[in-house]
């Protein structure tokens, strides 16, 4: 999908280190850019999914995401992705929402993520 938008957007996939990455399905996917070498992001996309709650715990991770999400003109999620930036602070005081399934596990991550909302549906 987004390899299909033309409007001048380049995509970059970031993780702590560059290199080949392995989703909990199986799937590798290759990330060129390291949290040292990222360059400006003016759109951060956080996937959800089971290798989130690995993330819950890399302290790394959670101070990139503070940092760079300052900068940024949006920070979304998809799905668990809302546990890593609540754990973060980065939901705190906000309107957010996750699946009946991610729900519990993004609101146990901090005392004041009482902005999200359960999801119905």
């Amino acid at each position: 999908m987004f390899g299909n938008m033309t409007l001048g957007i380049k995509i970059v996939t970031v993780v702590e280190r560059p290199g080949s990455i392995r989703s909990a399905q199986g799937p590798k996917t290759m990330a060129e850019c390291g949290f040292s070498e990222c360059p400006h992001l003016d759109l951060i996309l956080l996937p959800g999914g089971i290798g989130c709650i690995e993330q819950l715990g890399n302290e790394g991770t959670l101070e990139f995401l503070k940092d760079r999400s300052v900068s940024a003109e949006v920070t979304m999620f998809v799905c668990s992705g809302a546990a890593i930036l609540a754990k973060a602070g980065l939901l705190d005081g906000r309107r957010a929402t996750s699946n009946k399934r991610s729900f519990s596990l993004a609101t146990s991550q901090s005392d004041r993520a009482n902005g999200l909302q359960r999801h119905v549906g």
